[in-house]
């Protein structure tokens, strides 16, 4: 489908050999095109990739997004435990590299973590029991783009300050009103802004993530759904799900490529389990086959992708049983691409979008609105 022949998709299937590299850039680059022509304006592209080939992978992705499109290069930590690797390195994380099909998007924000919160913000105390809470400046820099606005403030101790502010005098007015002005301990001080943890729309989420389920966890899934280890590297849903979360909102579509093991399916229909979302998403994956000497193939699949659909249905009935009166969509498609008979492709239909009829090859109206249409 993408040009390769069979030389160079035996390439792809080992990390070695002077052919490798190449092979691999001619199985991705049409893949990454593609997946940057179906992404939306304010779209994102999350790939999951190892040392072998990141540098690769990095150049290809500025060539298709471009060098303005590259967002961020995140390390995740996927393995907990210390093994040798190779050269005395125990390779514990794996890059995530973050491209935006264009700069009109932005990366959600995420909840504020516990840490953070027992970290940066101060407990409730009897002038502002609200919540837990932390004090933010009202000053701003002269050079701070949009100036600012310069009057006096007399603190309740009679103290008086005179600074560039954030804000205009009846917005601090306000401020002080609602009772969300901090004076310092003796009552004299800068004034700032209390700003309550619970308040907060969240904070940006950082390149290092260390504290998201590793492997085994993903395993751990795996081995809860099926019984066995049908598949030897699954991501846990947790990765998956931090990743929709950031990118999409909740009615939006995830596309990806290489299912595996349907994690992201899995991600997303427990996400709209959770949230009440209605987030759909598009598996892609070839119907490799699997080893006889393989788990899975012993229990019954012979091929990836009838793992993939399995583990779907799985996570459905789970989330029937625990919840029988949800109302998340738990359905699914499956479609198979074929090589098509010439009399196929003879008889092939056309939509005409300006009246919304299928037309056949000689022009001759092939389905109206009206009748049904083929699924």
């Amino acid at each position: 489908m993408f040009g390769l022949n069979d030389t160079e998709l035996a390439c792809l299937k080992s990390i070695q050999g002077k052919s490798t590299h190449s092979a691999w850039l001619s199985f991705m680059y049409p893949r990454l095109f593609l997946a940057r022509k179906l992404l939306k304006d304010t779209g994102f592209i999350f790939i999951s990739i190892d040392d072998n080939e990141y540098a690769n992978l990095k150049l290809m992705m500025d060539e298709i997004f471009g060098e303005g499109g590259f967002v961020t290069n995140v390390m995740w930590k996927r393995k907990k435990e210390i093994s040798n690797d190779s050269d005395n390195v125990s390779i514990q994380g794996e890059y995530i590299l973050v491209y935006a099909k264009t700069g009109q998007g932005a990366l959600r924000l995420e909840p504020l973590s516990k840490e953070y919160i027992q970290k940066s913000y101060k407990e409730p105390t009897e002038q502002f029991p609200e919540g837990k809470w932390r004090p933010v400046p009202l000053t701003v820099s002269k050079g701070l783009s949009g100036g600012g606005y310069t009057y006096k403030i007399t603190t309740p101790n009679g103290t008086v300050h005179e600074r560039l502010w954030a804000y205009p005098e009846a917005s601090y007015q306000k401020l002080v009103a609602d009772n969300l002005v901090y004076f310092g301990k003796d009552n004299g001080g800068i004034p700032q802004r209390v700003m309550y943890a619970h308040h907060s729309k969240g904070q940006p989420t950082t390149n290092y993530w260390d504290n998201v389920a590793s492997n085994k966890e993903g395993k751990k899934e795996i081995l809860d759904l099926f019984g066995d280890n049908v598949f030897d590297t699954p991501k846990p849903t947790a990765l998956l799900k931090k990743i929709i979360k950031l990118a999409i909102d909740k009615d939006g579509v995830v596309l990806d490529f290489f299912a595996g093991s349907g994690t992201t399916a899995h991600a997303v229909m427990a996400l709209n389990e959770e949230d009440g979302g209605q987030r759909t998403f598009i598996l892609c994956t070839i119907d490799q086959a699997l080893s006889n000497n393989t788990i899975a193939k012993k229990a019954g699949y012979n091929t990836i992708d009838e793992i993939s659909r399995e583990r779907i249905t799985r996570v459905a009935a789970k989330i029937r049983a625990n919840n029988p009166a949800t109302n998340s969509d738990l359905g699914f498609k499956h479609y198979r691409f074929a090589t098509p008979t010439q009399q196929t492709l003879d008889d092939l239909d056309s939509f005409d979008i300006a009246t919304g009829h299928f037309i056949n090859t000689s022009g001759q109206l092939a389905l109206s609105p009206s009748q049904d249409l083929p699924t």
